[in-house]
């Protein structure tokens, strides 16, 4: 099998940010416009091979080479020319062996790419964007841009079905070596107006990841199905430089990787190392016309860290879903509670800076860090219909 892929995108978009209680951004642009455009275009080729080698075992073989180009409007009041282009291959390569009619043993090895881009913010020729003295500086320290992120990945597991097709189990273990992981971090800079922040990312981690997952359902009657999940990922840096980690920790910064302090053995930032999912589903005739049911799924996720030295996290995450209703040939009405134990733990955490600088009479010219949540829904209960026609 072969084919092409083309993705062309033009963005707009419109941003307003309130600090405290300061309005940091007017509606229109120095320029005139009341909207930034950005532009993405993206171009594949791949193939695959599928080849018998006996009645059990077959192999697959694929690939994909793609150029990933983006780019914003170049506008000599407002920004300075901005661009890239990246090309990636990525293979793929797995074998599988049948034992039986029920049970399927495989392995496969993988590259997977992330494309990289460029930090739009240091781009800017505004009050709040580097001088040009400030933005050579940043572009000879390869901060203007960030390259490709690379992950290859291997994996061993099975997938079976056992009692006549009544359960279901699927297992696998699994290695991640990830390459030039992009790591964000909060950059001091010059501006027109005095010293400043932005935001940037670098490729300057690695990592690696080693886990195991599994996911089993059973039919335990007719109206009874029970289904469960769980995963271990234990993510954890084998390099990563990073600005602020000296500050917090006084650990000097990795000999091979630019600046920073070395977050080596600190697990990455957003990735729970244990997660799992049940569910229960009842399912029966109420007459000889209507069918009713009732199905819970719950969900957990444990802490995730906001930033690569590990000081701020989220708490561990468990959320209740149910929903029952009745159904007949033509219609349906689901009722339904989500988040059933109103758990608003944040769903992510991340490390970023105050903007609303005019609260800091102390520090008129500097934004503070800051700590940005990412909050979930509450409890939600209510009702839906559906009709056929």
């Amino acid at each position: 099998m072969v084919g092409a892929y083309y993705y062309d995108r033009e963005g707009k978009t419109r941003a307003r940010n309130m600090g405290g209680n300061v309005l940091r951004s007017t509606f229109f642009f120095a320029d005139g416009r009341d909207f930034s455009r950005s532009f993405i275009e993206y171009k594949a080729v791949y193939g695959q091979v599928h080849y018998d080698l006996t009645d059990q075992l077959s192999v697959d073989a694929e690939g994909r080479y793609g150029q990933d180009k983006r780019s914003i409007p170049f506008n000599a009041v407002t920004t300075r020319p901005v661009g890239s282009s990246i090309n990636s291959f990525t293979p793929r390569l797995s074998v599988d062996y049948k034992v039986d009619d029920d049970t399927l043993v495989y392995a496969s090895y993988a590259v997977g790419a992330l494309p990289g881009g460029f930090n739009t913010g240091v781009f800017s020729r505004t009050a709040t964007g580097p001088t040009d003295a400030e933005f050579a500086r940043l572009q000879s320290e390869g901060k203007t841009v960030f390259g490709t992120e690379k992950n290859y990945v291997y994996i061993v597991g099975v997938k079976s079905t056992l009692m006549d097709g009544k359960l279901a189990f699927n297992g696998d273990i699994f290695n991640i070596d990830w390459k030039k992981q992009k790591i964000n971090n909060i950059e001091q800079i010059i501006t027109p107006n005095g010293p400043g922040v932005v935001s940037i990312q670098t490729n300057s981690g690695s990592s690696s990841v080693q886990g195991v997952e599994f996911s089993t359902s059973y039919l335990a009657s007719e109206n009874l199905t029970l289904a469960a999940s769980y995963g271990l990922a234990d993510h954890v840096f084998k390099a990563a430089n990073d600005l602020q980690i000296a500050q917090f920790t006084g650990v000097p910064e990795h000999p091979t990787l630019r600046t920073g302090g070395n977050a080596k053995g600190k697990h990455s930032i957003l990735a729970p190392k244990h997660s799992g999912s049940a569910s229960v589903a009842w399912t029966d005739d109420l007459t000889a016309d209507f069918t009713w049911f009732w199905r819970a799924d719950g969900s957990y996720q444990s802490k995730k860290f906001g930033e690569v030295h590990n000081v701020s996290w989220t708490g561990a995450r468990f959320t209740l879903n149910t929903r029952a209703g009745i159904t007949t040939d033509g219609w349906r009405i689901d009722t339904y509670i989500n988040n059933v134990f109103d758990d608003l733990t944040p769903g992510a955490i991340f490390r970023g800076a105050d903007s609303s600088v005019l609260r800091y009479a102390a520090n008129p010219g500097q934004s503070w860090s800051a700590i940005e949540l990412s909050m979930p829904r509450g409890r939600e209960f209510g009702v839906t219909g559906q009709y056929n026609f």
